[in-house]
């Protein structure tokens, strides 16, 4: 088995190269499963304010039953997409490893990762909201004091939330792949973006701006034909975006892992044999 050296350099193009490889190489997995998903938590939200509707029979009802049918995407959205980003993770990986990609497979060791995945999403949530919330209330005090100079300092504030997504960005795989907890993912993905974080920023930040840019491309030129024909686009879109980005993170994983310890493909893909 050969294993490359660690302190291998780690390259945001490679990843970002690869990546499209993969998705190219899987489409219609790597397109199918996140379209899949979205569309069954609107299907449901959107049966569930039509039945709402038809059985309260009161018109003043509908806005009740929107909010109960906005409530139930949530629900629904939150767990089938850990699912699914588990189940793209895991294809990933079998295309990395030069397979063909098992769905069944990848859906097997998502359901296996599913409860640590969303007791992970959880805490993720919440260290998140405790540091996005000190910061607003220090960054509010501070423009109660200097007024215009004070909304200056709002990067300064921003940094700390920039610093956990990076440093958490590969807390999935490290699940997954690793079949780490909650807390043991968070403490891994630190470990292996440290040293890196300013190019795993950087890709982050591609990946964002691409999905912004196409996003208003795509709604600009088609928004004026046909409004159902841009929310379709974007839907779309939005499924194609999800699907590369999964890619992404399983071999961003790859990479600090190969750069960091020394270990190869067959190694750390090990698991999913």
């Amino acid at each position: 088995m050969s294993v490359t050296p660690a302190g291998h350099d780690f390259r945001v193009g490679a990843v970002l190269r690869r990546s499209w490889r993969i998705f190219a190489g899987g489409l219609l997995f790597f397109l199918g499963v996140p379209a899949l998903i979205d569309a069954a938590v609107v299907a449901t939200g959107g049966a569930t304010v039509l039945l709402l509707e038809h059985a309260g029979g009161d018109p003043h009802f509908g806005p009740t039953a929107a909010t109960v049918g906005g409530f139930l995407i949530i629900i629904l959205a939150v767990p089938l997409n850990l699912l699914g980003q588990a189940v793209l993770l895991v294809g990933a990986f079998q295309r990395l490893r030069g397979e063909p990609i098992r769905a069944s497979a990848a859906l097997k060791r998502a359901l296996a990762r599913f409860l640590p995945l969303v007791g992970l999403v959880l805490l993720v949530g919440l260290g998140l909201a405790v540091v996005g919330l000190v910061c607003s209330v220090v960054l509010s005090a501070f423009v109660t004091l200097l007024g215009f100079i004070g909304i200056l300092l709002v990067p300064l504030f921003v940094a700390p939330v920039v610093v956990l997504l990076v440093m958490w960005a590969v807390i999935v795989p490290a699940c997954v792949v690793e079949g780490l907890g909650p807390i043991e993912s968070l403490v891994r993905s630190a470990d292996l973006t440290r040293g890196h974080r300013w190019k795993v920023l950087g890709l982050i930040l591609l990946l964002v701006i691409a999905y912004v840019f196409a996003s208003e491309l795509t709604d600009a030129i088609l928004r004026p034909t046909s409004s159902d024909l841009a929310a379709l686009a974007g839907f779309a879109l939005i499924a194609a975006w999800t699907a590369y980005w999964n890619c992404a993170a399983g071999l961003l994983y790859h990479d600090l892992r190969v750069a960091k310890e020394g270990v190869d493909t067959r190694e750390i893909a090990a698991v999913f044999a």
